[in-house]
């Protein structure tokens, strides 16, 4: 079964923050997100949310330099607790750690360490309090999948189970091969995904891929967590309505209907 939830950065730009909220609603999703929500009172959040019965599923920790001084890590531990009171005043259950915070050169040794250090320090406070943390990997190129490794030398150094990736995927041609390998080979590692269509431009034979067979690869391999969509998208109306169509990916029938009801 594949949830969506609507991306408040991208889904109604031109309305304030709540307002988005009630767009996404009349639009069929039944939860949101949003990396930045810290300037709504949380109060008013969760009111909102309460009144449209919808779900706040991810916001991102305030960015701060948790790679030097002790100073950088006392700003870091505050921004994690503020992270921490805003997700529990409105029931989110997931924080991502944005990539303009693990953007370091993993070859210097004290960065590195002091990273890893408060990344083990949030995952421990946050599965405390029953709430995931993602790591947003940084992306190798404007038109090509992300470059995990880095992420991944991460991960397996921090060694939380409480700890994976947040990844974002286009769907142009460049991205059908990467993108297959990618989700089969890390998929384990992969707690959220966001679709984001500035890559769908046509190839030199017009070819795109089209974002129902990006679904269906993530179908046939059992994804289950939420896959984050900004804006309305036409190809997304079905699985809003619980009407999703057959999912088939290289081209080939699946032979069963896909099991996804949009619960976003």
């Amino acid at each position: 079964m594949l949830d969506f939830s609507a991306d408040l950065a991208t889904f109604s730009p031109h309305l304030p923050m709540l307002d988005r909220i009630d767009a996404a609603a009349a639009a069929g999703f039944k939860a949101v997100e949003a990396s930045d929500p810290y300037g709504v009172p949380a109060d008013d959040m969760a009111r909102r949310l309460k009144d449209r019965d919808m779900r706040f599923i991810m916001l991102a920790l305030p960015i701060t330099d948790a790679t030097s001084d002790t100073d950088s890590m006392v700003a870091f531990r505050h921004g994690l607790d503020r992270a921490i009171d805003y997700a529990a005043s409105i029931g989110c259950r997931y924080l991502t750690c944005p990539a303009a915070m693990t953007e370091i050169n993993l070859g210097d040794a004290a960065q590195r360490d002091h990273l890893v250090a408060a990344l083990r320090h949030a995952a421990a406070r946050l599965m405390a309090r029953s709430i995931r943390l993602f790591l947003e990997p940084l992306p190798a190129g404007s038109h090509g999948p992300h470059d995990l490794s880095g992420t991944l030398t991460l991960l397996n150094e921090v060694g939380s189970r409480n700890l994976s990736m947040n990844c974002g995927f286009g769907y142009g041609r460049a991205w059908e091969v990467p993108l297959a390998r990618a989700l089969e080979r890390h998929l384990p590692r992969i707690g959220h995904i966001k679709i984001a269509d500035g890559a769908a431009s046509p190839g030199a034979d017009g070819h795109v891929l089209e974002p129902e067979r990006l679904l269906a690869a993530l179908d046939r391999l059992g994804y289950c967590g939420w896959i984050s969509c900004g804006g309305a998208r036409d190809w997304l109306t079905p699985f809003l309505e619980s009407q999703p169509p057959v999912l088939t990916w290289h081209g080939e029938p699946s032979g069963r209907p896909a099991q996804t009801q949009a619960t976003a």
